[in-house]
């Protein structure tokens, strides 16, 4: 059973055009590579990618990237300056290998860590893990935790995948995400 976060005004109005989301970045990951079939030879490489996408796709000085879950598997010593190298604010949904202490993720730079999904403009619900949402549920769930597993579809009536391997590696706007749905016949 989950607990959901809502109702805090810092979740109420977000400009759908200044979240950014991205899942399953696995920072410093090895077997990842592997496991998902990434298209890296090395985390350095993986690494430099993800942070270079970020730094791409994001735009503005307000923007804010939330990452819903498994930032990193490792203690290693330089996830501070890999995150440091993204040029947003920094939120975290904690995932199924984000064990660490919310002090532990806060002073890595993340203003907000939260163990539950949270509840984005009274609408959209953001977890690391997909939640079950029936056609008749007024609600959006924003997920990430399959990866590419073929069994997810990455975008439906009710639901967006923002796993690193479904969206070429970068994050994705809440705005874009309201536009992908909306194609679906959503809204």
């Amino acid at each position: 059973m989950y607990k959901i976060i809502r109702g805090d005004r810092m979740f109420r109005k977000i400009d759908p055009k200044k979240l950014y989301i991205m899942g399953d970045p696995h920072f410093f990951d090895e077997s990842i590579i592997r496991c998902a079939d990434r298209p890296f030879i090395t985390v350095g490489e993986m690494n430099h990618t993800i942070i270079e996408n970020c730094n791409n796709t994001i735009k503005g000085k307000d923007a804010i990237l939330l990452i819903n879950g498994d930032l990193t598997m490792t203690n290693d010593k330089d996830l501070l300056s890999v995150l440091n190298r993204i040029k947003a604010k920094k939120w975290l949904i904690k995932g199924n290998h984000d064990d660490k202490s919310d002090d532990y993720y806060k002073n890595l730079g993340f203003e907000f860590v939260s163990n539950f999904p949270i509840v984005i403009n009274d609408f959209f619900i953001v977890s690391h893990e997909p939640l079950f949402l029936n056609n008749k549920t007024p609600f959006i769930n924003i997920f990430a935790h399959v990866h590419s597993n073929p069994m997810y579809k990455k975008v439906s009536t009710n639901s967006y995948c923002t796993s690193l391997e479904m969206n070429h590696y970068e994050p994705v706007s809440l705005q874009y995400i309201i536009e992908e749905i909306k194609k679906k016949g959503a809204f």
